[in-house]
């Protein structure tokens, strides 16, 4: 309520436009990790939970509806002015909800974000893992415009070989590829 838990600090200090209450803070590496470790003779893992409810009440439960953020992980960068960047953070991995919703059944999704270089920057989905196990990248290849781009992309089909298209060394962008 206001005051929080504070280690290596001794006030709260806002980040993304919040007063988180369990804030860490630190100048040296080993002052700003935080552990989780399972001790364990098995094979299970340590863990970090998101969870998401509609309802307005603790401990009441209200069911979610598809495209819902579960959980999110974000990196902001200190501008010279604070912790906010317009709204934004750099870099974002997104867990949301797909699909059909019901009980014992919540399909997901993930998506992967980076902010633009514009001013002010943009945060920008650049890949998706969808429930149904497909991975979405939307990109541009571009060759030659800075210095000279060399490399291979290969797509293996389980019954269809593969395909490779490999750049030239001597591309200029128009379309130099071999395939």
């Amino acid at each position: 309520d206001g005051t929080g838990l504070i280690v290596g600090a001794t006030a709260q200090v806002s980040i993304a436009g919040a007063l988180a209450e369990v804030q860490i803070h630190g100048t040296a590496l080993a002052d700003t990790i935080l552990e989780i470790a399972r001790w364990q003779a098995g094979s299970g893992a340590a863990a970090i939970h998101f969870g998401k409810s509609r309802s307005g009440t603790i401990g009441t439960f209200g069911i979610i509806t598809t495209g819902d953020e579960l959980g999110g992980i974000q990196a902001w960068g200190d501008d010279g002015v604070d912790f906010f960047s317009n709204s934004n953070a750099a870099t974002e991995i997104r867990f949301l909800s797909s699909g059909t919703i019901g009980a014992d059944r919540i399909p997901g999704e993930m998506r992967f974000l980076t902010a633009t270089d514009a001013a002010p920057s943009v945060l920008t989905n650049r890949m998706t893992i969808t429930n149904a196990g497909v991975v979405d990248i939307p990109f541009t290849l571009t060759v030659g415009t800075t210095g000279t781009r060399t490399g291979t992309i290969g797509i293996d089909g389980a019954t269809s070989g593969t395909v490779t298209v490999t750049v030239a060394a001597a591309g200029s962008g128009s379309g130099n590829h071999d395939t």
